[in-house]
């Protein structure tokens, strides 16, 4: 407040002499200054307009262009003509970009009226300096020839000098480029599918003799949910099926980990083993949550990018030696206690049907809130009439039908009972030959699952 009011009874001081000296004396004011850059951008024109608001002048006077804040280097000095009351004048002033130190933007600064028309000590000096910010290189030809010269940026350079900075440009870029690829491969942390142990894993061996022993004795042979044995008659197949708390078909489970690998009779053959990249399997955590009420050629087009993928990372790992050796096909998954479901059941086939003996849940022993559970198929090998490429649009197809039916909604699993009566067959569909080692039984009228 203290300070408004001082400011205010100085200018009621000052006004009054500005106002008296400007009645008998000129007052020259730059009212504008417009600038423009020449077409072959050497050249600064400047179009100052500059008008008397004091009374008539009778001497000349100069108009300055200088650096803005550098008092001795002037880049310009024109004489104007004396300016009656209320009259304008343009004054056009041409500069060299020559004349400009380094180049780029410049902050320029215009006087007039400095010498011999308005003393030193004038209240009305104000309006008798201007600043103007000038873009140099704003219209600058990015690139251009002259003769044997290039010119870049208003830089110019001779042939050699130009092969010699494109040449060290090129090898920058491509170090940097280098540089960028190392460092993801050191810092990016590649797909895991590491060991992994059932909840039901660490649970004591019962009594074989029993019903509990018997049980857990089928639990280690159980791959997947699928029934992929051969249909013979007195065959015995047990599957695991990953159910949510109401019994579907793996709800709140979410896929962790794909691979593939071939394998021996000694196991897995850690040189071609293929994990699955994580936009794999997040994508295939995708389908599972947006499978229900799509029809069953929309999941298999939601499939088919998955496998896709899978093949072209696996065929990177098998050669024509290799390729006749059988290939698995690992899913691991992982479900919260409390919301997810393990369930076993136990298969019997007679009349080539497959009829449910047995379904249980099995004792587990909770050392983590999440528990994790895993499903292997098995796939043929490259066959002996089999060209690589058809090997490899083959596996792809069975990889595709493998998850279409691994996803497959299904009704709901109930809640095991303890004394279990032998049900309806269970529904029966085509397989692949290829995910089954064994002869074809061509009986159309009988459909049937096959696995090796």
């Amino acid at each position: 407040m203290h300070r408004r009011l001082i400011l205010a009874l100085i200018f009621l001081l000052i006004a009054p002499q500005v106002a008296l000296y400007a009645q008998g004396n000129p007052d020259y004011a730059i009212v504008d200054i417009e600038n423009t850059l020449s077409d072959n951008q050497s050249e600064l024109t400047l179009i100052i307009t500059i008008q008397n608001i004091g009374a008539s002048a009778s001497t000349s006077t100069e108009v300055i262009t200088r650096l803005s804040g550098d008092a001795n280097t002037e880049l310009s000095r024109q004489i104007l003509p004396p300016l009656a009351a209320g009259i304008s004048d343009l004054i056009v002033v041409t500069l060299s970009i020559d004349d400009f130190p380094d180049g780029g933007s410049q902050t320029l600064e215009v006087l007039v009226g400095m010498t011999g028309l308005e003393p030193a000590n004038s209240p009305t000096l104000a309006n008798n300096v201007r600043q103007i910010k000038v873009g140099v290189d704003e219209n600058i030809t990015l690139f251009d020839i002259e003769g044997e010269n290039f010119v870049v940026f208003g830089y110019v350079f001779s042939r050699e000098d130009g092969v010699l900075y494109l040449a060290g440009f090129v090898g920058t870029v491509f170090l940097v480029w280098l540089i960028s690829v190392v460092l993801r491969l050191l810092f990016r942390r590649p797909p895991r599918f590491g060991t992994w142990q059932p909840p039901y894993g660490m649970m004591p061996m019962y009594d074989q003799n029993t019903v509990e022993g018997r049980r857990q004795a089928w639990q280690t042979h159980a791959q997947h949910s699928l029934l992929l044995a051969a249909p013979n008659d007195g065959n015995l197949h047990p599957v695991k099926m990953l159910v949510g708390t109401d019994g579907g078909n793996l709800q709140n489970w979410k896929i962790t980990g794909i691979r593939l690998s071939q394998y021996d009779t000694y196991g897995r053959i850690a040189r071609s083993q293929a994990i699955a990249d994580k936009k794999w399997v997040k994508r295939f955590n995708h389908v599972l949550k947006k499978r229900f009420g799509q029809n069953e050629g929309k999941v298999q087009k939601m499939l088919r990018p998955i496998a896709n993928g899978l093949v072209k990372q696996f065929r990177k790992k098998v050669n024509k030696k290799s390729g006749f050796l059988p290939i698995a096909l690992d899913i691991r998954m992982q479900g919260k206690h409390g919301e997810v479901r393990i369930v076993f059941e136990l298969y019997q086939c007679q009349g080539r049907a497959w009829y449910r003996l047995d379904q249980w849940e099995p004792t587990m022993m909770v050392v983590a809130q999440t528990m994790q559970e895993n499903f292997t198929f098995t796939i043929h090998g490259r066959l002996n009439d089999e060209k690589m490429k058809d090997f490899f649009d083959r596996l792809r197809d069975d990889i595709i039908w493998l998850l279409l039916e691994m996803v497959r909604v299904e009704e709901m699993v109930q809640q095991p009972q303890l004394q279990e009566t032998q049900e309806k067959p269970r529904e029966m569909f085509n397989v692949p030959d290829t995910l089954s080692g064994m002869q074809r039984i061509d009986d159309d009228s009988q459909p049937y699952s096959s696995h090796a």
